[in-house]
């Protein structure tokens, strides 16, 4: 134990007895000195571990069926993965969320334009930085992810929607003035979701576009026959998709 935390457990004895006491810390492994010190001095002692990821996913779903609302799988995730593990800020956030959707289903859309203090380190980032060319950063968000917990099936699920999104942000642009688009994934995203969209299928040429594709299939047939275990082809496809900026 520290020594300047010696005074420490006294300062608890001192504290009336109705008192709650909470302490903020990393994981507790083994026996703990401080925690040792300082039962003698409590009615009772409770660890409480920060929920991981499919703890909180449960917890949104389970908010959602209990007001009457639907909420879309990516939106659950979404919302999961941003929130630090803290119950009651995603508590929060589903109550403005129900209240937005009246009725509608939960999209993912809507998580990212109504939740406040959502991350940027998120899949939007790590495709982000792909679309760019930025590798290095790219790679920095998918170490954060895992240690978040985020499967990597999600990550290439997002990646592969994506990158069709682009394909079909690339086709729309070919088209002549006037010409009816077809209906899609692009055409039911909200505005922002969809200028986005067109902003990073600029950076690639259709050629590019059709060869990311195919890099995500190749990725998920590797994972699934095991000829690479999922961080591999991960690492593989954003080295891969990142280099196709560039290419016309």
């Amino acid at each position: 134990m520290l020594a300047e935390w010696d005074p420490f457990p006294s300062m608890v004895a001192a504290l009336p007895p109705a008192s709650l006491l909470i302490l903020v810390d990393g994981a507790i492994k083994g026996p703990n000195p401080m925690l040792k010190s300082l039962e003698p001095h409590a009615d009772q002692v409770h660890v409480m571990k920060t929920p991981d990821i499919g703890q909180i996913q449960r917890f949104v779903e389970q908010k959602a069926a209990q007001q009457g609302g639907a909420i879309a799988p990516e939106a659950v995730s979404r919302l999961s993965m941003n929130c630090n593990g803290d119950l009651w800020y995603v508590n929060s956030e589903m109550e403005k969320l129900l209240l937005y959707a009246d009725g509608r289903t939960i999209t993912g859309e809507m998580v990212e334009a109504m939740v406040t203090g959502i991350q940027s380190t998120t899949i939007f980032a790590l495709v982000d930085a792909i679309v760019e060319g930025k590798e290095d950063v790219a790679r920095r968000h998918l170490d954060t992810m895992y240690h978040q917990g985020i499967a990597p099936g999600y990550v290439l699920t997002m990646i592969n929607r994506q990158m069709r999104l682009l394909a079909q942000a690339k086709e729309l642009s070919s088209r002549s003035r006037g010409e009816e688009p077809t209906k899609g994934e692009f055409t039911s995203l909200q505005p922002f979701a969809q200028e986005r969209a067109r902003r990073q299928a600029s950076r690639f040429s259709l050629r590019a576009v059709r060869r990311a594709l195919a890099g995500v299939i190749e990725a998920d047939r590797s994972i699934k026959t095991g000829a690479s275990d999922e961080r591999a082809a991960l690492d593989v496809l954003i080295s891969d998709l990142s280099g196709l900026v560039a290419q016309r």
